[in-house]
């Protein structure tokens, strides 16, 4: 920072995104600077990472969007961490005509990754299918997962939660970009976040058109094929009352985050931090001063009596 001209000694807020190495009270970043520097240095929690926390604590609260989560982290490690695995899902993606993708690796810690993460899978999900089946059948050490994998993909319920769950991570995906604009202030803070709110309560509506599509979508997909060794979990769109899952999956998950969003987001604490934007001195305009400008005016107007 001081190569960069940077007078610490002048420094007034810090954000950072809540880590113990930065907001640690006496090991953190702020705290050493505090003591080397002797100012009173302000922390702020980054707001992009308070929306990341708002999604993790949601999803730890429910098992199955949790266990959705992870199969998108178990699907990156399964298919990335071999080069003959990756070739093999890539070479599938040509057969079918498949836009050539790589999946995305989900993080906790990465803003914006579980959305990425769930898109790339969900454009190229029948090459995915067809990589686990074709993998499964060789019967070598890799069958085992990719097997376990494929009848978890397969499944509609877990079809249904993944393909859900897409417009939600979206609508805060869009909400953390907004929050991570050099020129967003806390007023339009509140207004980013109504709008995040609205989607979401939006997306509790079962019969929206983002739903409708996606039933649609999951109907096109292949479940586990003849080829495949068949065991008590194959299950077919029949037997699945996807109205079902939607209530007792996805409406919970779409509650949490927003409990959560209101709790960490709370208007009041946002009125009062944008009333602060009266300090800032880019808001000083180069006009003289109303009182000022009112007594000239007052004066020119005066008639002469003497």
């Amino acid at each position: 920072m001081e190569r960069r001209n940077i007078h610490m000694k002048k420094i007034r807020f810090a954000a950072f995104d809540g880590a113990a190495v930065f907001s640690g009270s006496h090991n953190g970043v702020a705290a050493k600077i505090r003591l080397s520097y002797h100012c009173s240095l302000l922390f702020i929690h980054c707001r992009a990472h308070i929306l990341q926390l708002a999604i993790i604590s949601a999803s730890n609260e429910l098992p199955h969007i949790s266990e959705s989560l992870f199969t998108l982290k178990s699907l990156f490690y399964f298919i990335n961490k071999s080069l003959l695995r990756l070739s093999r899902f890539e070479n599938i993606q040509q057969i079918v005509q498949n836009r050539q993708l790589k999946l995305v690796q989900p993080g906790d810690t990465r803003w914006l990754s579980n959305s990425l993460s769930i898109q790339s899978v969900l454009m190229s999900y029948k090459p995915l299918l067809l990589t686990l089946e074709h993998i499964s059948n060789e019967r070598d050490e890799d069958s085992p997962e990719a097997l376990g994998l494929l009848h978890i993909l397969s499944n509609p319920s877990t079809m249904f939660i993944i393909h859900a769950l897409e417009p939600i991570l979206k609508a805060l995906a869009i909400f953390s970009k907004q929050l991570q604009t050099k020129e967003a202030d806390f007023a339009q803070l509140q207004i980013f976040t109504s709008a995040t709110l609205l989607r979401l309560e939006e997306l509790k509506d079962f019969s929206a058109s983002d739903y409708e599509n996606i039933i649609k979508t999951i109907q096109t997909l292949p479940l586990v094929s003849p080829l495949t060794r068949m065991t008590r979990l194959t299950v077919s769109n029949d037997q699945i009352d996807f109205r079902q899952v939607f209530d007792t999956k996805i409406v919970p998950f779409i509650d949490t985050i927003i409990e959560n969003i209101q709790a960490r987001f709370e208007p009041g604490t946002l009125a009062l931090l944008d009333s602060f934007s009266i300090f800032d001195i880019q808001n000083v305009t180069d006009e003289p001063d109303y009182g000022d400008k009112k007594n000239c005016c007052s004066s020119t107007s005066l008639p002469k009596r003497f």
